[in-house]
C-alpha cells in the first residue's frame, strides 16, 4: 500500500524523447508524494510513459516497486492510495485459480484482480482511497479511474493527440508550450463557493478526474468517454418500532465503524491519530485504543488563543484511553507557510483551516507515516450547524408571501455590506425551497460582489449560480438533500483536497475511516434524517454511539475542527501586511477600492476575514504558476 504520486502520457503517435523529459520532471515537482522510491515505464509499443513516485506504506520491499506489469504483460498501471480489503481480494483470486504473486502489495492485488475479473467487476469489490492509471495494451485504451468519495486527486488534460494525467495540477503546468488560461466559469465557482466543483479545473483546457468516476481513453479514436461506477444509494425507509430500529441501528453503526478502523490500521509503518478532542476524532480514537495498544495521538495548541485552543478536549480523551500524546504548541510562522500552501495547492482554495492542517500534519511527520483523522462524519451524520438553520428557514419560507421574500433578499440584504452576520441567512430567503432548490449559505462573493470585484472586465456572472443549481441533488426533505450536496462538493472539493495536500507536502498519508464504503452506504441508505439533524441537534445518532465510548465529563455539544484566529490576524501584524499588499500590488485583476473596503469593515468589526484569504490565496497562487486572467 502506497500514497504515492503518479504521472503519465498515453498516445497513439508513440512517446518521444521531449514526452519522457517532462514525465521525469513532472514526477520530480510532486516528490513529496513519494519520497522513497521512484520509477518509470514506457510500454514496448511506445504507446504510453508513466512514471511513479512512493511512499512506501505496506510491502517496504521491492516488489511494491512501480508502475507494474501484470504476469500476462497485457495490463500495466501506475497506482496511487491504499485498498484496505485487498487480503480478502487476494483471498477471493486464491480461490478462482489465481496464485502468481511475487510480493504483498495490494498494487498487485489491484492488476490482479482487474485482469481476472474486469475493471468494472473490480472497482465494486474495492474499498479504499485511490486513483490510478491501466494501461490495457490488447484493447489500446488507458483507463483513469478515482477512488467513490475523491480522496485521491488526479487532474487530467487532452492536449492534440496525447491524454496527460497526474496526481497534482502542478506536473501538468510542466507540459511544453501548454496556455496557462483561467476558466471563467471555474474562478466564478471559487469566488461564490470557495473551491471549484466537478470536473471543472480553475485552468483552461485542463480537467479534474470526478470523484466515483473513471474515464476511458481510446488511443486508436483519441476519444474520451466517462463512466460513473458508483452513486449514493437512496434512503430505504424502514418502518420497524422507533426505539427498537435505534438499537438495531446503533448497533450496525458501532459495527460498521468498528471494522472500518480496524481495516484501516493495516500499515508496516507507525499511525498516528489527528486527536481534536471533537465527537468525531474521539471516537476513531476510542476504536482504535479498544483494537491495539500503544496509539500515537496529536494535536495542536494555539499559544495565546484561548478560543481556539484544542488542547484539554483532547487531552481528556488521550488520559481515558492512555494514548501516547503529542501537544504542539503553535505560533505559526503564518506568512511563508501560506506562500507555500498556496503553491501546494494546485487550484485555490478558500479554507483557511489549510493551515492547521499543514501545521499537524507536519508535527506527525515527525514521528509518523500515516495519519488517521474523523473527516466525513459531519456530511454523513449532519455535523454542520447550518443543516438545522435550513430546516429553519425552510418552515419560516413556507409562510412568508413572495413579495416580502423578495424585499427581504433582494433589497434588504443586498444593501447590507458583507460579513454582516445574518446578511447570507437574509439572502437565502428568497429561495423557492419547493423547487429542490437549497440556498448556498456559505457564500463568498454574491454575483452583484464578483461583479465589483473586476473593473467592468468580467463577463461570467452567474454562473456559479447556475452550476450550484445544477449539483443540487433532488428530493423532499431538505436536510437529507443538504448533506448529499456537502458529501460531493464540499467534503470532496474542499475538506479532502486541503487534508491530502496538507499531509502530503509532508509526506505522510491521510486516512479517513468514516469514509469506508459500508459505512457511507449504510449512513446513506439506512439512518433517518431524524436521527442526524433535526434543527435542535446535530449528529444524533454518533452522540448515542460517543456516549457508550466516552468519558462522562465529554462536551457533546463542542462543534470544533482545527482553526486559526483569522480575524484577529487580518487586523494587524504579518499576515495582514501580505494580503494587503498581495490585493493592492499593481498587477492584482481585483478592484482596489473594493479590497480596501472589504479590509475596513473587517477592522470595523465585520467578518470579512475568509473572504480577504480566499482572494489572497487565489492572488498568490496565481502569480506563482503565472496564470494569465
Amino acid at each position: 500500500i502506497d500514497m504515492c504520486g503518479i504521472v503519465g502520457v498515453a498516445t497513439n503517435v508513440g512517446v518521444n524523447n521531449n514526452l519522457v523529459n517532462w514525465a521525469e520532471e513532472a514526477s520530480h515537482s510532486i516528490k513529496h508524494r513519494g519520497p522513497d522510491d521512484s520509477g518509470s515505464y514506457i510500454s514496448k509499443n511506445s504507446k504510453i510513459c508513466f512514471a511513479h513516485r512512493r511512499l512506501s506504506i505496506i510491502d517496504l520491499t521491492s516488489s511494491g516497486h512501480q508502475p507494474l506489469l501484470s504476469n500476462s504483460k497485457r495490463f500495466s498501471i501506475v497506482f496511487n492510495g491504499e485498498i484496505y480489503n485487498h487480503l480478502d481480494i487476494r483471498s477471493r483470486l486464491n480461490k478462482v485459480g489465481f496464485n502468481k504473486w511475487s510480493g504483498t502489495s495490494d498494487t498487485e492485488t489491484l492488476l490482479a484482480s482487474i485482469e481476472i475479473f474486469g475493471l468494472d467487476e473490480t472497482l465494486q469489490l474495492i474499498i479504499g482511497m485511490y486513483s490510478f492509471a491501466i494501461y490495457d495494451k490488447e484493447k489500446n485504451i488507458l483507463n483513469l479511474v478515482r477512488d467513490r468519495c475523491g480522496e485521491k486527486p488526479l487532474f487530467y488534460a487532452l492536449i492534440k493527440d496525447k491524454l496527460f494525467f497526474a496526481s497534482e495540477l502542478k506536473a501538468l503546468l510542466l507540459i511544453p508550450n501548454v496556455a496557462k488560461d483561467i476558466k471563467p466559469a471555474a474562478l466564478d465557482c471559487y469566488l461564490y463557493m470557495g473551491y471549484v466543483p466537478g470536473d471543472m479545473c480553475i485552468i483552461n483546457g485542463f480537467n479534474k478526474l470526478k470523484a466515483s468516476t473513471y474515464i476511458t481513453y481510446n488511443l486508436d479514436t483519441n476519444k474520451i468517454n466517462t463512466t460513473k461506477y458508483w452513486e449514493q444509494p437512496q434512503f430505504k425507509s424502514n418502518k420497524v418500532d422507533s426505539s427498537q430500529n435505534i438499537d438495531y441501528l446503533l448497533e450496525k453503526l458501532e459495527f460498521h465503524l468498528r471494522e472500518a478502523v480496524s481495516s484501516q490500521l493495516l500499515s508496516d509503518v507507525p499511525i498516528g491519530f489527528l486527536l481534536s478532542g471533537g465527537l468525531d476524532s474521539s471516537l476513531i480514537t476510542a476504536f482504535a485504543a479498544k483494537e491495539t495498544k500503544n496509539i500515537n495521538t496529536f494535536t495542536i495548541s494555539m499559544e495565546g488563543h484561548k478560543d481556539f485552543d484544542e488542547a484539554r478536549h483532547a487531552k481528556l480523551i488521550a488520559d481515558y484511553y492512555g494514548t501516547n500524546h503529542t501537544v504542539l504548541e503553535v505560533n505559526p510562522d503564518i506568512v511563508s507557510n501560506v506562500y507555500l500552501l498556496a503553491r501546494q495547492f494546485d487550484e485555490p482554495l478558500n479554507d483557511s483551516s489549510m493551515l492547521p492542517s499543514f501545521l499537524v500534519s507536519k508535527m506527525i511527520s515527525k514521528y509518523c507515516k500515516v495519519a488517521i483523522g474523523g473527516d466525513g462524519a459531519d456530511e454523513l451524520f449532519g455535523g454542520y450547524h447550518h443543516y438545522g438553520r435550513l430546516k429553519k428557514l425552510n418552515n419560516i419560507n413556507k409562510f412568508l408571501p413572495l413579495f416580502l421574500k423578495d424585499i427581504l433578499s433582494k433589497n434588504v440584504a443586498n444593501n447590507m455590506p458583507y460579513g454582516l452576520k445574518g446578511r447570507n441567512w437574509l439572502q437565502a430567503l428568497g429561495n423557492d425551497f419547493n423547487n429542490n432548490k437549497i440556498p448556498l449559505i456559505a457564500t463568498y462573493f454574491d454575483a452583484k460582489s464578483r461583479q465589483r470585484l473586476f473593473k467592468n472586465s468580467y463577463r461570467n456572472i452567474c454562473s456559479a449560480e447556475k452550476i450550484f443549481l445544477e449539483l443540487q441533488p433532488k428530493g423532499d426533505d431538505i436536510i437529507d438533500r443538504a448533506m448529499r450536496y456537502d458529501f460531493s462538493n464540499y467534503l470532496t472539493e474542499d475538506i479532502l483536497v486541503k487534508m491530502d495536500r496538507a499531509a502530503m507536502v509532508n509526506s505522510i498519508e491521510n486516512r479517513s475511516p468514516f469514509l469506508d464504503k459500508n459505512l457511507v452506504e449504510f449512513a446513506f441508505s439506512e439512518i433517518p434524517t431524524s436521527l442526524k439533524a433535526n434543527g435542535k441537534d446535530s449528529k444524533i445518532i454518533l452522540k448515542l454511539l460517543g456516549k457508550k465510548y466516552l468519558p462522562p465529563s465529554f462536551e457533546f455539544n463542542r462543534k470544533q475542527g482545527f482553526m486559526i484566529p483569522l480575524v484577529k490576524w487580518l487586523r494587524n501584524g504579518p499576515f495582514r501586511d501580505l494580503a494587503f499588499d498581495t490585493l493592492t500590488s499593481k498587477n492584482c485583476p481585483f478592484d482596489k477600492n473594493v479590497i480596501i473596503q472589504l479590509f475596513r469593515n473587517n477592522d470595523k468589526g465585520l467578518n470579512n476575514a475568509e473572504r480577504i484569504f480566499g482572494l489572497t490565496i487565489f492572488e498568490i497562487w496565481r502569480q506563482e504558476y503565472n496564470i494569465n486572467i
